[in-house]
């Protein structure tokens, strides 16, 4: 420092290390009176600068700033400073306080600006730290980009100061808090848990912040631990509604390893509640401050730190080695986990990824790699570890790979070629190490061009260039197999095109609307496709593009044109200017020049438009045909000039046409003009004259006796009249009813024929009862006169006979007077008689009638027949049997009920003379079974004997009687006979005697007798034993063994029943 210069006081408070340092030349041209002041007031609150201003009763509005990365706020000519201060491993916080005098010079000011940008803290704490999220060196934050954080132990130091300062805030805030409302706030909802947030958590704003209605700091890290499977932020799990707690054994709560993070926690304890508030320190000096220190969180560890670190520039296909060096602030040892390549991350071309390897140095270890790959940049990891909560550290690395030999490629000539032609040469190339093949890259060929590698160093560039006429600047760069690029060599390849040629004269004359024809002749240098373009040409004249012929009608008068004629190349747009030729000349245009003849003068009649047919008309030749032409071959439009309203031209092939249709307006002369022009307006015209006649026909009014008309009353549509509309008189007979005829006589009516019998005379007068003439179909008679009772009654029934008044007239039988049918003269005035279809009593002849049809056979008056008008043929009743009866009374006509299949019973005959077999039935046994058996009567032979009472043996009659009856048939076996009751005597004794279905009995024997159903035991008596097979009778036979004084036989007999029926 110069003679010249400014006070600088240090006033210190209680105590005073010397902590600060700043170096810095000031030069003056004289001494100033100027003073800047330091002093170092003790902070024991930990306050932020800010809480200590206004604790002091300070009323002013200071800024804020940072003074080497502590917090300060400044108040005009004053800054405050809260740092912290490391003496004998303890941290205290000290405001330092800096200012200078009223009424400054302004070199003071910048010397006091300077003193607070060099001020450096903590001078007596070392170490260098590594950015968070890079290998940036850093001693703090504000040497790191944003969002990242320094790791040197100043830098700890300084964040924890803020972390002390900003708990003490909230801290004073939550008191506040409580003494209003006698209560910290309540974390019942709105966290993840109950009673507990954490600063990194929604929460802290949501929730905490609300409630102390101000916006909470939050920790200058901010982070929390590593947490996999939980959300990285706030270390939840919202599926299962779980926080990452380090150790679930135990009911604390604890933030993962490595958090950094403030913690708002109510603790009950029964009713009573207590408040805990901490943040995770960094520094062990302040993790010792317990009262803000997060001390049950597992992290009082310092982790080890990577020092020294020395991994050089590599080079591509050479071994590579580099050192790292880590220590501990805690001097704990460190473990190396290896390096980690990063999965996913290609070390492209190295031999393998480099390894970790142990040094002669204990703290230090090297990075090896048998060949270094491609030039870049790789990434990886390793690991640390000092084995205590928290001291786990992975840092990512760079080695950066370098090739320093390179491919070297051969200069090339500039070239030339015309577009359109092929191009291939050979480009060579070498690579002092040999690391082949190359790999070549080709910028700025012209399109279609190609080209690719030969010969591992060489390449071959080939192809039609198709592409703009102009010089391309081509660029190569060769890279070798570590895709390391050699330096480029520059050419250029000239691409040009010639352009055509025009060699023949155009035809400069032309008549309008007439052809044209020019072929345009050019050729092509290069021996490229033509196209033909022209403009300036009249219209009507085109250009072929690929002909080059012009041809066509020119559509216009006398003119002159200005035409160009461009000949250009297939690859003409390739070039700038086009590469083409042109051709100027001036096209002159003349009229044509042709006549018009129109056609013949003719004279033609009306066709009125009231005729409808042709042929009505008098006079033919109604409608004018004429045709206009022309001597030219080329198209012309056709008009007439003032023409009839009738008559039309067709105006392209010039045919005149026209039928007059006014008899009174149309007769005229007409003289017309007809013009012809073509399509350029060139025009002739001619006339001629065309005389209109008036035409006659029936029904123009007029009789025209030379056409055999009668009369004319103009065809009015009205045959009622005198005049028909084919101009002919009316007349009786013609069908029609005219008031006055064509011959003056009066009509009451007209049918058209000769016949006087209708409704209306041949003298077309109405046809009356008394006319003489019997109308048909209405008069029996018309005598011509009015006298009754003549054989006519004219004037009492209207030329009718009258049946019925007691007169016999012409055309009746007789006329009884009466309305009766049933006496001899019928009410139409004929004969009664036999066969009218009326009974008469008597008829005409005298002959009294019983009946005119045949009857129902109900009774006497109503018999089956009716003959000559009297009954005969019987009735049902009569006891005969006729009209179709079966039987009448007791006459069964022979019928019997065997008529009728039946054996039994009594056939009779009902009231309506019909067979009544209702009594009628069959003899049947039915058998316990249900087998049945059918008998024609009770008195029959059915091979077996039938049990008193009566009855007998298979050779006789069986007398049955309905009802149940008892039968017995021998079925014996073991040597007793079938046919027989008795055979020899047998000794039954241990003998078997069976049978299916029967009783079984032995005569005369003293034993046991075995059937097929079991054994029984009988004994011989004077009078026979009777036992009982249980078989037979649960089957229904009444079926018994019998023992008799015959001998010694065994046999078997069936016994059974049946109950006789007669059934219908």
């Amino acid at each position: 420092m110069s003679n010249n210069y400014i006070k600088i006081l240090l006033l210190a408070g209680l105590a005073l290390c010397f902590i600060s340092s700043f170096e810095m030349n000031f030069s003056f041209a004289a001494p100033s009176p100027d003073a800047i002041a330091i002093r170092v007031i003790p902070n024991p609150d930990h306050y932020s600068p800010e809480r200590w201003y206004r604790e002091q009763g300070f009323q002013g509005s200071p800024q804020a700033l940072l003074v080497d990365g502590y917090e300060a706020i400044r108040d005009g000519r004053t800054v405050y400073v809260n740092a912290a201060n490391i003496a004998e491993g303890a941290l205290y916080t000290n405001i330092y306080l800096i200012s200078y005098n009223q009424s400054a010079e302004t070199a003071t000011e910048d010397i006091f600006s300077q003193i607070l940008s060099h001020w450096k803290f903590n001078t007596n704490i070392s170490g260098v730290g590594n950015c968070s999220d890079n290998e940036i060196a850093c001693l703090a934050d504000a040497d790191c980009p944003d969002n990242s954080y320094c790791s040197s132990s100043k830098a700890r130091i300084t964040r924890d100061t803020k972390r002390i300062a900003d708990l003490v805030e909230i801290k004073i805030a939550l008191a506040k808090y409580k003494a209003e409302q006698g209560q910290y706030p309540m974390l019942s909802a709105g966290t993840y848990l109950p009673d507990i947030t954490v600063s990194t958590w929604p929460s802290w704003q949501e929730t905490l912040a609300k409630e102390l209605k101000l916006i909470l700091p939050k920790d200058p890290v901010n982070q929390l631990g590593d947490c996999p499977e939980y959300d990285q932020t706030t270390c939840w799990n919202e599926k299962t509604k779980e926080f990452a707690d380090p150790d679930t054994d135990n009911d604390s709560f604890e933030l993962p390893a490595g958090s950094n993070a403030f913690v708002y926690e109510i603790k009950r304890l029964g009713l009573d509640t207590s408040m805990s508030l901490c943040g995770t320190m960094e520094s062990p000096q302040a993790r010792a401050i317990t009262e803000y220190s997060c001390t049950s969180y597992g992290i009082e560890n310092s982790p080890p730190e990577f020092r020294g670190i020395n991994l050089p520039v590599g080079y591509s296909g050479e071994p590579y080695v580099g050192y790292i060096e880590a220590i501990d602030p805690d001097n704990d040892s460190i473990g190396w986990e290896g390096i980690d390549t990063m999965p996913g991350f290609p070390w492209q071309l190295w031999s393998a990824p480099p390894a970790l390897s142990s040094t002669s140095i204990a703290s230090q270890k090297s990075i090896r790699a048998a060949k270094v790959g491609v030039a870049g940049n790789y990434d990886f990891k390793i690991t640390i570890n000092d084995h205590k909560a928290g001291g786990q550290i992975t840092k990512t690395f760079t080695i950066a790979a370098v090739n320093r030999n390179l491919p070297i490629i051969s200069p090339q000539a500039d070239k030339e070629i015309i577009i359109g032609q092929s191009l291939d040469f050979t480009v060579n190339a070498q690579e002092a190490d040999s690391q082949y093949p190359l790999t070549f890259n080709v910028i700025g060929l012209p399109n279609n061009l190609s080209y690719e590698a030969v010969n591992q160093h060489n390449l071959r560039i080939y192809g039609n260039i198709i592409d703009q006429v102009q010089e391309y600047a081509i660029n190569i760069i060769a890279t070798d197999s570590y895709l390391g690029p050699g330096a480029p060599i520059d050419f250029t390849i000239t691409v040009s095109n010639n352009p055509p040629v025009i060699s023949s004269s155009p035809l400069t004359e032309v008549v309008g609307c007439v052809d044209y024809a020019y072929q345009v002749v050019a050729s092509d240098p290069d021996s490229h496709n033509l196209q033909y373009l022209a403009t300036g040409l009249p219209a009507g004249l085109n250009i072929n593009s690929a002909t080059g012929e012009i041809s066509g009608r020119p559509q216009t008068r006398t003119n002159s044109f200005s035409a160009n004629i461009t000949v250009r190349d297939q690859y003409y747009s390739y070039s700038d200017p086009f590469s083409q030729a042109e051709q100027n000349f001036t096209l002159n245009v003349k009229d044509e020049e042709f006549t018009l003849t129109p056609p013949d003068n003719a004279v033609i009649y009306v066709f009125p438009s009231q005729v409808d047919n042709l042929a009505a008309l008098y006079y033919p030749g109604v409608t004018f045909f004429g045709q206009a032409t022309v001597s030219t071959a080329y198209p012309v439009t056709y008009q007439l000039s003032s023409p009839p309203a009738w008559l039309a031209i067709d105006p392209n092939t010039g045919q005149i046409q026209g039928t007059p249709t006014n008899n009174v307006n149309d007769p005229n002369t007409y003289d017309i003009t007809v013009t012809a022009a073509n399509n350029c307006g060139v025009s002739q015209a001619n006339n001629f004259t065309l005389t209109v006649i008036p035409n006659q026909w029936c029904g123009d009014s007029a009789t025209q006796t030379n056409f055999t008309e009668e009369c004319d009353d103009g065809a009015n549509g009205i045959n009622t009249d005198q005049c028909t509309d084919q101009c002919q008189k009316t007349y009786c007979g013609d069908g029609v009813i005219q008031a006055s005829n064509g011959y003056n006589q009066a009509e009451q009516c007209d049918d058209a024929n000769s016949s006087n019998n209708d409704t209306c005379l041949n003298s077309c007068q109405n046809a009356a009862c008394g006319d003489g003439y019997v109308r048909t179909g209405t008069e029996q008679c018309d005598d011509g006169n009015a006298t009754n009772g003549d054989g006519c009654n004219t004037t009492t029934a209207n030329c009718q006979h009258v049946c019925g008044d007691g007169s016999v007239d012409i055309g009746e039988q007789c006329d009884d007077a009466n309305s009766s049918n049933n006496d001899a003269c019928r009410n139409d005035c004929t004969y009664a008689y036999c066969g009218d279809g009326i009974v008469q009593t008597p008829n005409s002849s005298g002959f009294y009638e019983q009946c005119e049809a045949n009857g129902t056979g109900t009774s006497a008056s109503n018999q089956y027949g009716c003959t000559n008008c009297q009954w005969t043929g019987g009735w049902c009743g009569d006891g005969s049997v006729n009209g179709g009866e079966q039987c009448d009374g007791g006459n069964l006509n022979g019928y019997t009920c065997g008529s009728y299949g039946y054996t039994a019973g009594s056939l009779s005959c009902s009231s309506s003379c019909s067979f009544n077999s209702s009594s009628c039935c069959n003899y049947f046994l039915t058998f316990p079974n249900g087998a049945r058996l059918q008998s024609n009567s009770l008195t029959a032979t059915f091979g077996f004997w039938k049990i008193a009472p009566g009855g007998s043996g298979p050779s006789g009659n069986m007398a049955l009687s309905l009802g149940r009856n008892y039968f017995a048939l021998n079925a014996d076996n073991g040597g007793c006979d079938s046919c027989g009751w008795l055979e020899p005597a047998q000794n039954c004794d241990d003998v078997s005697c069976w049978a299916v279905g029967v009783a079984h009995y032995c005569e005369g024997v003293k034993g046991t007798v075995t059937t097929s159903h079991g054994s029984y035991v009988y004994t011989t008596a004077s009078n026979q034993t009777n036992g009982y097979d249980t078989y037979d009778l649960a089957h229904g036979y009444e079926g018994y063994v019998q023992t008799r004084p015959c001998g010694n036989c065994c046999y078997t007999q069936f016994n059974t029943y049946a109950n006789v029926t007669c059934e219908h």
